[in-house]
């Protein structure tokens, strides 16, 4: 056996050969190897990256293969960071090989740091790594080039035991945005076992992430690449929204403040086959606290509470998205119109990225992609909104609207947008003042489908009133809805399909007025609409019920002939006047079984008649049936009670379409003529005391009878007063007209017969020889007579109008002469006669027979006949008096020739014929036992000899007859009966004896006309020389008659004497200061110092410095502003005018001055007696030119 000493002599070159190579493999494993990798690695990042790459040491151990690298550099050329880690550690199986598996046992990489910049849409930190490595590759040949596609697959399997990266950084930095964006992600944890890429094996990974702002991204879950599939879990906790705002910032138009997201989901990816398969469950998510504003706005637009979403799951290629539960808390929108109408979501929406219309062209260049997959469906559990709020704001209008909606509430149940299937929904709306919107019902995406029932409670009107406050011109003050609706909406077609059922509206306390105005137009009551049913594209509205009850309503007219609905209507915003699209829509379709107005009060107030009309009426009435189809008979009723008396009741039958028809029977019971007191006001000096009407009558009115009315018509109990002299001017018991046929079409009146009971009138010649009548009848316009002879003229042409007759039943009348030296009275009473028929068509003329009393035992007749159409052409009346007591007549006989009758009777017969125009009259008259009582002197009597006339003319009976004929030419402009009889009685006494008393009482006082005015200036009570004048010319005429009393009366014109009175009263205090003010200053500058001190004390506006402004004037010569003193003082007193407030007591003050002034001028004047002079109330009138009138009246004492 050999030696060891043996065995190493005979191997000891072997032995040196291993030593020499164990040990050169160590050298250049532990030595040569990391120094040659050093320096290739700073070489080849050098000259193919482009990088300055340094290491602090590169250690590798060749038994055990494990290799680190510590502290390794990379900057760019510029010196900047790129990348660096502290250590990277790798354990190399190289035993593996053996079965072509490249295996790493571990692989170690701690506290790197990575530089990611981002330059340009296309350019960053690795694309210009890569395209610097391609740029510096060697070109590669053809050959090699086929080599590589050839191998296809490697050979080798790719293992990796371990990876661990832990402690990593990530600096990412991108330029693109106009701010560029910079965040951290660190430390950054990964860990990975068993990967591999050899089929079937599956790695396990976990990744920790810290975000910014205390975030964390977390996935646990496994991998496999063969065939690629991964499943796991992904969380990301307390992940901060202004991460990706700050990212996003410049390209968004509003501010995102504050937010945070909470996510977690499992993910299962297949990718083994030809399509992925992904399944994404149990996905939750919580967003909470995050506010959204528009730029530079303090108040946000979204303010969010929390949003959670609850056990999500997605599927693919299945493409559908499940959420169990999603819950939107707390969310606060508002929303915002400027003044310009846009709304500011949709301004930032159009903001956005991408919304231009050049993008916007462009995507739609593009062909469109097609859909790869199943169509996307979702699918919700149920989801509820809570406590939501939004808040709109408006600042259109001149005057901003701005409500707020809270809470809001939804809840959603079984939704999905797959076909056929139907979500419930829950909705609640409180809005103001305790209104609440409810809506729950049905919703169906495909097709889209909307059915269940909402409702409206006690909505506030002020709500949309504020909003169109300044477009309307009334005040809403009120106003109450309720609605309550059943819908069903199918928007599956083309043709959408919309129908409302069960709906009951209820609308309560309106109270609307004009502005400024205390009295609302319309007040109080309730509109209920019940039972209500709408059908599109049917077009089609039925309603069971309307009912407005207990309203109250208002209307005027103004002093222009203005009804005040018909301003408020026209002063409505107009619609656009384009003409109306062409549709396919038929028209609309209202039906309303029933139509109830109960206890509805309108108050009419007319303010044309100089003292303002009021009628206060009440209304109910209903209608059945209203339709708008054709030939639709509507049965309807109303009833109007008036609270001044009577009521009015109307029913029958209305039909709208194709033409409008009404058949009706009215009843008018006790209907009062007071409130027409205003109207006669305006053309007479009456009083209607009393006077009801009562109308039984049928009308109708269709396309060929635009009206026609028959019935009856009672005017009873009428009674009408001299307003001047506080007397019975008129009055009868009843007037019944009978029988009245009236037709529009055939232009027809037939009346059976007039009756008339108990007609009183009065008749009364003052001093003057006026009629009362003629003195009651105010004066009119040229063009207001012009008119009114016009519309006469017009009614009457082309009607044929027939009257049975006239009975009249014992009528009366009084008759006063004041216009005689002896006031003359006569009363005719029991007048009792008729008046046979009348018709246009026929020259028939019309019977007359009337027969009465005169005073005690006298007695009247007329008859004859007249055609009232032609009274020129064809009339034949007898006057017939008997038994007239001649002592009654003394008055006449006084003014006629001084003397008084101290007895005697007489007959008269007075007979007129006119043909042709031609007047033929005969007076006969029967004088007997006249006696002549004593003389009185008479200033227009004639100087006759009575006494021999008497003798001469007394037969021996004692009887005297006289026969005055006259005639003439009536169309004869020079004839008047009149001067024609006083002309003949003065040429017959002249000329022979005969009775000196024919005609008593034909003649006429003095000619000259009474001077019945005076006038005052505006805002004063002193006489006027000229007015004096006047003055003293009517006291001499009173002074002449005694029996007449002079009526003054205290006017006053509110407007004008109101104005003078501000200025005087303006102008008292502006020169009572300036007499108390001690100044050096010029006259107006001490005015305006005065002037502006009242202005400033009054609180007026605008200010001074503005109408300063207003008043200045620019020199053009040195450019120099200068205010114009004299103007800006007088603005100044004109608004202090104003302002200046003047009572009614001071204007009634004002017109009593002037009275007592007139009454003191005549009172020292001596003419007249304290009787004689009487005052009026006060009387409002109007200014003419500067003056005031002040009209007289006359009375008797």
């Amino acid at each position: 056996m050999k030696s060891v000493k043996a065995v190493l002599r005979q191997y000891r070159l072997l032995l040196i050969s291993i030593v020499s190579i164990v040990v050169l493999y160590t050298l250049i494993g532990f030595f040569l190897l990391p120094w040659q990798a050093e320096k290739q690695l700073v070489k080849t990042m050098q000259q193919r990256l482009g990088v300055n790459a340094s290491v602090e040491q590169i250690q590798f151990n060749p038994y055990t293969f494990e290799a680190t690298i510590r502290q390794l550099q990379l900057n760019t050329e510029q010196d900047e960071p790129l990348a660096a880690w502290e250590k990277l550690y790798l354990n190399l199986q190289p035993l593996q090989l053996f079965r072509l598996t490249l295996r790493i046992e571990d692989i170690s990489l701690a506290n790197t740091e990575l530089n990611f910049r981002r330059y340009t849409n296309t350019d960053n930190t690795l694309t210009r790594l890569a395209d610097k490595w391609a740029a510096t590759a060697e070109p590669e040949n053809d050959a090699e080039r086929e080599e590589v596609s050839e191998q296809g697959d490697s050979l080798f399997t790719l293992e990796i035991g371990a990876f661990n990266y832990t402690d990593g950084k990530i600096l990412y930095r991108d330029e693109v945005p106009n701010e560029p964006f910079e965040t951290v992600l660190s430390p950054i944890n990964i860990h990975l076992e068993n990967f591999s890429t050899e089929a079937g094996q599956t790695a396990s990974q976990d990744l920790v992430i810290e975000l910014e702002n205390n975030a964390t991204l977390t996935l646990d879950g496994n991998l496999s690449l063969s065939p690629l599939q991964l499943a796991g879990q992904v969380k990301l906790q307390n992940f901060s929204l202004q991460t990706p705002y700050r990212y996003l910032q410049a390209q968004l138009p509003f501010e995102f403040k504050e937010g945070r997201l909470d996510l977690q989901l499992a993910y299962d990816i297949d990718m083994a086959g030809e399509a992925a398969e992904v399944d994404i469950s149990a996905i939750d998510i919580d967003l909470a606290d995050f506010s959204i504003h528009p730029s530079e706005a303090a108040e946000a637009i979204l303010q969010a509470g929390t949003l959670t979403v609850s056990n999500g799951r997605y599927s693919y290629p299945q493409n559908q998205l499940i959420l169990d539960e999603v819950s939107v808390v707390d969310f606060k929108l508002a929303a915002t119109r400027d003044n310009e109408g846009e709304l500011d979501w949709l301004q930032l929406i159009a903001d956005l990225p991408g919304q231009d219309s050049e993008s916007a062209t462009e995507e739609t260049d593009q062909p469109a992609a097609e859909p790869t997959g199943s169509p996307f469906t979702l699918q919700i559990g149920q989801f509820s909104y809570s406590n939501g709020t939004f808040r709109y704001r408006d600042e259109k209008p001149d005057e901003a609207f701005e409500t707020v909606l809270s809470p809001i509430a939804i809840q959603l149940e079984n939704f999905s947008t797959e076909a056929g299937q139907t979500a419930d929904i829950d909705l609640l709306i409180e809005l103001e003042n305790d209104a609440k919107l409810a809506v729950n019902g049905g919703l169906s995406l495909s097709p889209l489908q909307l059915s269940g029932q909402a409702s409206l409670n006690n909505f506030s009107l002020q709500m949309p009133y504020r909003y169109v406050k300044a477009e309307i011109p009334v005040e809403l003050n009120g106003g109450r809805l309720d609605l309550q609706v059943t819908y069903d909406v199918d928007l599956a077609d083309e043709t959408p399909k919309v129908n409302l059922s069960a709906i009951d509206l209820a609308l309560a306390e309106l109270s609307i007025h004009q502005p400024g105005e205390s009295d609302a137009l319309l007040k109080g009551g309730t509109l209920a609409i019940t039972n209500s049913n709408y059908a599109y594209p049917e077009n089609q509205l039925s309603m069971e019920n309307i009912a407005l009850d207990d309203f109250k309503l208002a209307a005027s007219r103004n002093k222009e002939g203005e009804l005040n609905w018909v301003q408020l209507m026209d002063s409505l915003p107009k619609a656009d006047q384009d003409e109306p699209e062409q549709t396919n829509q038929p028209p609309l379709q209202l039906d309303i079984a029933n139509i109830e107005i109960n206890n509805t009060a309108l108050a009419v107030e007319d303010q044309m008649p100089a003292t303002p009309a009021n009628l206060a009426l009440m209304l109910s009435a209903s209608m059945q049936d209203f339709s708008l189809a054709e030939d639709q008979q509507m049965p309807f009723t109303s009833n109007i009670g008036l609270q001044s008396g009577g009521d009015i009741e109307v029913s029958g039958d209305l039909q709208l379409f194709p033409a409008v028809s009404v058949n009706a029977e009215a009843n008018v019971n006790q209907l009062s003529l007071v409130p027409l007191q205003a109207y006669l006001s305006e053309y007479a000096h009456i009083d209607i005391l009393d006077g009801k009407i009562d109308v039984i009558a049928s009308l109708i009115s269709d396309q060929q009878e635009p009206f026609a009315l028959q019935g009856d018509l009672t005017l009873a109990d009428l009674q009408l007063d001299n307003q001047k002299l506080n007397e019975k001017l008129l009055s009868l018991d009843s007037l019944s007209v009978n029988k009245v046929d009236f037709s529009l079409a055939e232009q027809r009146v037939a009346i059976s017969e007039v009756i008339v009971d108990a007609l009183y009138s009065r008749v009364l010649i003052n001093e003057n020889g006026d009629t009362n009548l003629a003195l009651l009848i105010k004066e009119q316009s040229a063009s207001e007579n012009a008119e009114a002879n016009t519309a006469k003229s017009d009614d009457a042409n082309g009607y044929d109008i027939s009257l049975g007759r006239v009975k009249i039943n014992n009528a009366s009348s009084q008759f006063t002469d004041q216009n005689l030296p002896i006031v003359f009275d006569a009363n005719m009473q029991k007048l009792n006669g008729e008046i046979s028929g009348f018709s246009s068509s026929s020259k028939q003329p019309v019977n007359i027979e009337l027969e009465g009393q005169v005073d005690e035992f006298g007695l009247v007749e007329i008859n004859g006949a007249l055609n009232p159409l032609n009274v020129t052409g064809q009339t034949n009346i007898t006057l017939a008096f008997s038994n007239l007591d001649l002592p009654s007549m003394t008055p006449y006989t006084v003014k006629f020739a001084g003397r008084e009758i101290a007895d005697g009777k007489a007959d008269i017969d007075l007979s007129y014929e006119i043909v042709e125009s031609d007047l033929s009259a005969s007076n006969n008259i029967v004088i007997r036992d006249i006696r002549l009582g004593e003389r009185v002197e008479s200033p227009d009597a004639m100087d006759l000899p009575l006494d021999l006339a008497v003798s001469l003319l007394k037969n021996s009976e004692g009887v005297i007859e006289l026969n005055i004929p006259v005639s003439g030419d009536i169309n004869d402009p020079e004839f008047a009966i009149g001067p024609v009889i006083r002309g003949a009685i003065g040429n017959a006494i002249r000329n022979i004896v005969t009775a000196p008393f024919r005609f008593l009482g034909s003649l006429i006082g003095s000619d000259d006309d009474p001077i019945d005015s005076i006038r005052f200036r505006a805002g004063r009570s002193d006489i006027a020389p000229p007015e004096q004048e006047k003055l003293l010319k009517l006291v001499d005429a009173l002074s002449q008659r005694p029996q007449l009393a002079l009526q003054i009366p205290a006017p006053f014109d509110e407007t004008a004497d109101k104005q003078a009175l501000q200025e005087t009263a303006v102008e008292q205090r502006i020169e009572s200061l300036m007499s108390e003010a001690s100044s050096d200053d010029q006259r107006e500058t001490q005015r305006q110092k005065i002037l502006e001190q009242l202005y400033t004390a009054a609180g007026l506006s605008p200010d001074l410095q503005t109408i300063q402004q207003q008043m200045t004037n620019i020199d053009e010569e040195q450019s120099e502003a200068e205010l114009d003193v004299l103007a800006y003082n007088a603005e100044l007193k004109k608004q202090l005018i104003e302002a200046e407030s003047v009572s009614d007591s001071q204007l009634q003050t004002l017109a009593m001055e002037r009275q007592n002034a007139v009454f003191e001028f005549i009172k020292q004047n001596g003419k007249l007696n304290a009787d004689q002079l009487q005052t009026q109330d006060s009387v409002s009138t109007e200014t003419d030119d500067g003056w005031l009138k002040m009209k007289f009246d006359l009375g008797t004492l």
